[in-house]
C-alpha cells in the first residue's frame, strides 16, 4: 500500500517534499532544484495511482464523465491531489492537461509553503527571489511535467517509471541522504 499523499508540507507523509526544502536551503542550481523536483512528483504519482481512482478523475475532470465533487467525495485518502482534480476541472481540456495542470497546482502549493518558511529564515532567500527562482524551476522542468503527466493520463492504473537520473543529481541525492538524520524533523 503506498503513503498517503497530501499536500501540507508540515505532514509526516510528506518527507521528499521536505528534503526538497532543505536542497533549496542551501542555494543549489536550478538544475539540481528540477531534478529532484521531477523525482518527489513521479513518487507522488506512484503513490495516487495507488491511492485514488485516477482514471475516473480525469475523465471527469476533462468533462467525460460526470462531476468530480461525486468521485472527490468517495476519496478518503490523497484527498488533497483528489481535490486538485476538481479545480483543474474544465471540459476543453483533454486528460494529459488536466493531469499537467494538477501537477503544476500541486508544484505551485509547494513551492508556495516552502517560499513562506524559507523566506523569514536567516538565509538569503527573499519571498520575491524564491518565487523567480521556483518559477524557473518550473519553466525548465515543463516538458519532464508534460511528459510525466502524459504517462499517467494514458495509463492511470499503472506507475509511471521514473527516468534515470544524471550523475550529478546522484551524487546530489547520496550527499542529501547523507545529510538528513532520521532523529530529525
Amino acid at each position: 500500500m503506498a503513503e498517503n499523499e497530501t499536500l501540507n508540507l508540515k505532514d509526516r507523509h510528506s518527507a521528499r517534499w521536505r528534503a526538497l526544502m532543505k536542497l533549496v536551503a542551501q542555494r543549489p542550481s536550478v538544475g539540481e532544484v528540477r531534478e529532484e523536483t521531477v523525482r518527489c512528483l513521479y513518487v507522488a504519482a506512484k503513490n495516487l495511482v495507488e491511492l485514488l481512482p485516477l482514471g475516473e478523475l480525469l475523465a471527469a475532470a476533462a468533462g467525460d464523465n460526470g462531476p468530480v465533487a461525486e468521485i472527490v467525495a468517495r476519496c478518503s485518502i490523497g484527498r488533497d491531489y483528489a481535490q486538485l482534480f476538481e479545480r483543474q476541472a474544465d471540459r476543453r481540456l483533454t486528460r494529459k492537461q488536466v493531469m499537467r495542470n494538477v501537477f503544476v497546482s500541486a508544484l505551485d502549493t509547494f513551492f508556495d509553503q516552502v517560499s513562506f518558511r524559507l523566506a523569514p529564515a536567516e538565509n538569503p532567500w527573499t519571498f520575491s527571489s524564491l518565487r523567480n527562482f521556483f518559477g524557473q524551476v518550473k519553466q525548465e522542468g515543463m516538458e519532464d511535467i508534460r511528459q510525466l503527466a502524459a504517462k499517467v493520463a494514458s495509463n492511470p492504473h499503472e506507475a509511471p517509471k521514473m527516468p534515470a537520473l544524471s550523475e550529478a543529481a546522484k551524487e546530489q541525492r547520496r550527499r542529501q541522504l547523507t545529510d538528513m538524520s532520521l532523529l530529525r524533523e
